[in-house]
């Protein structure tokens, strides 16, 4: 990994001499060239402010030629490094790149929107990873961006302390987990140190300080171990590589706060770390190590014959050496050594404490294969069909307006969205914008999309919402929502014609009378074949038009509420079934009220 500091050379006028950094990496990372990295040079000069120094860009694209993942995700990562509108710098940066990376360099600026925009509710942190992931179709997205706020977090100890702890605290709640679910160890220690360094300065210092008082102690130490083990080893002809290692400073805390250890408690602030070729020379080299010094038997694992449940292999022990000083002893093989940092063990469950489901990890699975695809072609470039994933494609994953976040099921439509958000807001849906544009309402959405619906306060769904062929409904839910709405109007309708039915019985057993005039609430009645106690009908004004003086209106018979005046222009009574429950009405003279005629 790229250290945090880094010299660079200069030019007189005080500036990186980019040409000398594009030669440096060129022989370092055995490119074939380096024009992509000078174009992301041009494009970053356009947009550079005094608030942007390249060091920062330069380091972050260093990570990524460390990582393996070639050249145009470096070039990219010098871009993602600036502040910028897309909307401002499209053309340019289509001018430089091809349409694959503009899509890699939109993807990771969408990335830095949605976090800004989010809530700090951890059901709201949970879905705002799942959806950076789900925006992932190129892996590359998700780890650039890692690498650009590990390089952002090294660049802010001038800022004010409380600017500084939020930014820890959304490394803490977003960017180590990510890393953590990707399993790139090598990015999640440097991001959690740092970020535990702003978030907690003086129990940071504090560990660091201990840590500092033993280095040439625990320096000498390491070598003594691993000097004493290779002789040992090498005696009893087992090919191996020793290594010594002191656990990183988060990484300590962790352990002292869960296990309420003191540090002189945690046996592997110091570890070592044997590597064999193959799995048999692993338990031989344990059978060793327990005779060769006392072993702890509350510190012992053997992770080979029962992997966790994420994949992690490797063996766990920890002994009591000379002077009674404890260390721990991990052991594998080189291979699961290689999985262990490149992802395949990630320490989801047991690091998180977190459940995940099974799809999930099919998912992050997939994305680290990604990786691991990405780290062995090294530097040969991709095209885009080669990274999507077809395990996100069952769901996406969109914002409200005010940034909380939706997961909906793959070619979800706004509509989906407005039932999903609620109901009533789905029943009333007459018009969307997705990303401040609007769009038909079976519109496809895609994650990250932004959605406003546009709603009236009365009416429903339309039957043509429920027409497969027009694409309004993707879900499933939302259709039964709709089908279910239309099932209580049609119950409505049918009990409303009985009530007509019973109504116009009753009328036959009147005597008709030809013309009448009745006064209700200052509506006039005036009918043909009313009865003579219609004065005691219930009469109301219709929610949905809201008939003034003076409006052409029509009466409507309802189920035991009487007549519901409406406009004559009213959707809701050209479209009706029942016509026949339909009367004629007018305003009384002078009225400010409607009246029956």
């Amino acid at each position: 990994m790229v250290k945090e500091k880094h010299i660079y050379s200069y030019q007189t006028d005080g500036t990186i001499d980019f040409k000398q950094w594009l030669e440096n990496v060129k022989i370092q990372y055995a490119l074939i060239d380096t024009e992509l990295l000078n174009a992301a040079f041009v494009i970053y000069k356009k947009i550079q402010q005094p608030t942007l120094p390249l060091e920062r860009a330069l380091k972050t694209a260093e990570i990524i030629l460390d990582l393996q993942l070639g050249q145009e995700a470096a070039s990219v990562a010098i871009i993602a490094c600036a502040s910028f509108s897309m909307n401002d710098m499209e053309s340019v940066i289509k001018k430089e790149f091809n349409s694959a990376t503009y899509k890699l360099i939109s993807t990771i600026h969408q990335m830095e929107i949605i976090t800004k925009n989010r809530n700090d509710e951890n059901r709201s942190i949970d879905k705002i990873c799942k959806m950076l992931l789900a925006m992932a179709n190129d892996i590359r997205a998700v780890i650039i961006k890692l690498a650009e706020r590990l390089t952002f977090m090294q660049s802010i100890k001038n800022l004010p302390q409380q600017e500084r702890q939020l930014y820890a605290k959304e490394i803490f709640d977003i960017y180590a987990p990510l890393a953590n679910q990707l399993g790139i160890g090598r990015l999640k220690w440097e991001l959690e140190d740092i970020a535990f360094r702003y978030s907690d300065p003086m129990t940071y210092k504090h560990i660091a300080s201990l840590l500092v008082e033993k280095r040439d102690a625990r320096e000498k130490r390491i070598s003594l171990l691993i000097a004493d083990l290779e002789n040992k080893l090498n005696e009893q002809n087992i090919t191996c590589t020793v290594t010594g290692r002191a656990k990183h400073i988060y990484s300590i805390f962790s352990k002292m706060n869960r296990k309420s250890l003191s540090y002189d408690s945690i046996y592997d602030h110091l570890a070592i770390r044997i590597l064999t070729d193959r799995v048999q020379d692993c338990y031989q080299v344990l059978s060793l190590v327990h005779h060769f010094w006392q072993p702890l038997s509350d510190e012992f694992d053997d992770y080979i014959s029962n992997p966790k449940a994420n994949g992690y292999r490797s063996i766990h022990t920890a002994v009591i050496g000379d002077n009674n000083q404890f260390f721990e002893i991990q052991i594998r093989t080189h291979d699961m050594h290689k999985e262990a940092e490149n992802g395949i063990a990630a320490h989801w469950i047991y690091k998180e404490n977190q459940a995940k489901s099974f799809d999930d990890a099919i998912k992050i699975t997939y994305l680290r294969q990604l990786l691991n695809w990405h780290q062995n072609i090294g530097n040969v470039e991709t095209t885009d069909h080669h990274l999507t994933s077809p395990f996100f494609d069952n769901k996406i994953y969109v914002m409200t307006p005010k940034g909380d976040i939706i997961d909906l099921p793959n070619g979800a439509t706004p509509i989906d969205f407005a039932y999903h958000v609620h109901t009533d807001l789905g029943h009333h849906c007459r018009g969307a914008k997705v990303n401040g544009q609007i769009v038909p309402l079976n519109t496809p959405l895609r994650t990250s999309d932004k959605i406003e619906i546009y709603s009236v306060v009365e009416g429903g769904p339309s039957r043509d919402w429920l027409n497969v062929s027009r694409g309004y409904v993707k879900s499933q839910t939302t259709r039964k929502k709709i089908q279910a709405w239309f099932k209580r109007q049609q119950i409505n309708e049918e009990s409303t014609e009985n009530t007509s039915t019973r109504l116009h019985q009753k009328i036959e057993k009147k005597t008709p009378i030809k013309t009448m005039n009745v006064v209700q609430n200052d509506v006039h009645i005036n009918a043909q074949n009313v009865i003579a106690d219609s004065a005691y009908l219930l009469m109301r004004f219709a929610k949905c038009c809201k008939p003034i003086s003076g409006d052409p209106i029509i009466g409507y018979i309802t189920q035991g509420r009487g007549i519901s005046v409406h406009k004559k222009n009213c959707s809701n009574i050209k479209n009706t079934q029942y016509q026949y429950r339909l009367i004629e009405i007018n305003w009384k003279d002078n009225a400010m009220k409607p009246a029956f005629a």
